[in-house]
């Protein structure tokens, strides 16, 4: 039997929290195990519940190496799996300093570099650093992939528009689909009665520009008084919005239901998804929103490529104003069945597996346009 290829993905961290590796989760759940074998490196620790111990199940290999003396760590990982990789997935582009010799160091065929945003970071000083750091990547890479064409041009510049690949944040869109029988659980277990429910998914941080979503949701009671907002994530900046929340009278409005495994749960006791992000790579969660039939009103900062139903999303400027913001989002329209665009837009996980497969294969082989 012919070996599997094997890819060695880089990140920072396997939290719950993290966008990035909830991404490569999905397609290691659904990969074929004999055709690719997942093996994952990391840098950080962190304090949360991680993905570790399930992909440990799916029997993917894993190791740590410390930001403390990375260096030495680094070239001893190098030495031990030396020949072990057929492609290093890179998904921290700030690495490609460390990486311009990562195929001699570790025998690897090939080095694919993935972008996941459509800036470097969301601090001007971190933001100079990282691009000056990604910037070899366009050069040092035999493949340029990312999550959306915007993320892939913002990062790499003309040379993604040459060799490089959009790969989708598909999800599995069975789970998502709209369950009534669980709408009814959620409301009834969040004490949410006949509300007008406005639903939020985002790590409070920033990009997400939660305290204008607040200021929107102000307005939209305005409109409709029976009101309630769910916002599902956590984040250094949480204290601050409880703050905002408190300021504004909010208290018994605001549900803060912290970070969620079953994500897909809460989408069914909504009834409109507010995403007012300042910038994203892609926006899955928006894609998620979409999968479960809710109506969608999100910033002009998201790339098109989120919206898979844009006859009925609202797409709007940051510079609106929080009422224009509020009165969208109270136009309510029924449920639909969007389950047919997921799937033609690539963000069927089930689809987009297979062809990330032969992604592999072809950057391997050299039948892409990558090299």
């Amino acid at each position: 039997m012919e070996q599997p290829l094997s890819i060695l993905h880089i990140l920072s961290n396997l939290s719950l929290k993290s966008g990035v590796a909830s991404v490569v989760m999905n397609y290691c759940r659904r990969i074929d195990r004999e055709k690719i074998k997942f093996s994952f490196l990391y840098f950080d620790e962190v304090n949360t519940e991680t993905y570790i111990d399930e992909l440990k199940k799916l029997g993917a290999d894993i190791y740590f190496v410390p930001r403390k003396g990375f260096l030495k760590e680094w070239k001893r990982f190098c030495t031990e799996n030396y020949g072990r990789y057929d492609i290093v997935h890179n998904h921290q582009t700030f690495l490609a300093p460390l990486l311009i010799r990562v195929k001699k160091q570790l025998g690897a065929k090939k080095l694919l570099t993935h972008a996941h945003a459509t800036k470097f970071s969301d601090t001007n000083i971190k933001g100079i650093r990282n691009g000056i750091l990604s910037f070899p990547s366009r050069f040092i890479s035999d493949a340029l992939v990312a999550c959306s064409k915007d993320a892939g041009v913002a990062l790499f510049g003309k040379a993604f528009k040459r060799k490089g690949k959009v790969i989708h944040n598909a999800i599995n869109t069975d789970v998502f689909i709209y369950n009534e029988q669980l709408r009814t659980e959620m409301r009834k277990t969040l004490d949410l009665g006949g509300s007008f429910v406005i639903g939020h998914v985002g790590n409070m941080t920033p990009p997400k520009n939660h305290s204008f979503l607040l200021d929107v949701f102000r307005e939209a009671l305005q409109i409709r008084p029976d009101a309630k907002l769910l916002l599902i994530g956590d984040g250094y900046l949480r204290a601050q919005l409880e703050e905002k929340i408190e300021k504004l009278g909010l208290r018994q409005k605001v549900l803060l239901l912290g970070v969620q495994s079953d994500v897909f749960r809460y989408f069914n006791a909504m009834d409109v998804f507010l995403f007012p992000s300042l910038f994203e790579g892609l926006g899955i969660v928006l894609v998620e929103a979409q999968t479960n039939g809710l109506k969608c009103v999100y910033s002009d900062k998201v790339p098109m490529e989120a919206d898979c139903n844009t006859a009925k999303n609202i797409r709007l400027s940051l510079k609106a104003p929080a009422y224009e913001w509020a009165k969208q989002i109270c136009s309510v329209q029924e449920r639909t069945n969007n389950t047919k665009a997921i799937q033609q837009n690539g963000y069927d996980i089930s689809l987009a597996a297979n062809e990330l497969i032969e992604y592999y294969i072809s950057v391997v082989s050299g039948d892409d346009d990558a090299t």
